[in-house]
């Protein structure tokens, strides 16, 4: 019964996309935040950077918090002892490796 199910399911899908004529990918429908907050690494640490006030978050790669920086509109470099960490911003997390 499942299986009759499932395939109805894809044969549905299929007609009502055929009928549409039109293709949404996941990638059209997310919205972009123009935000130039940069974190860069760098040796002994990590350079953020951005335009405008904004604040990053440092984490382990265990979870606990390093570091809790605001930028305003400048460079600032945040030394770090070796490691996996990652930094975070209101927008976006990224996963940095300092040497």
């Amino acid at each position: 019964m499942k299986r009759i199910l499932r395939i109805a399911f894809v044969v549905l899908c299929a007609v009502i996309t055929s009928a549409t004529g039109s293709y949404v990918f996941a990638a059209e429908r997310i919205e972009t935040v123009a935000n130039d907050a940069k974190a860069i690494p760098v040796r002994g640490g990590v350079e953020l950077s951005a335009s405008g006030q904004t604040r990053f978050e440092i984490y382990s790669i265990t979870g606990q918090q390093v570091k809790s920086v605001t930028i305003n509109g400048e460079n600032q470099t945040i030394e770090l002892p070796k490691g996996c960490y990652i930094v975070r911003s209101p927008q976006w997390s990224k996963k940095v490796i300092v040497k």
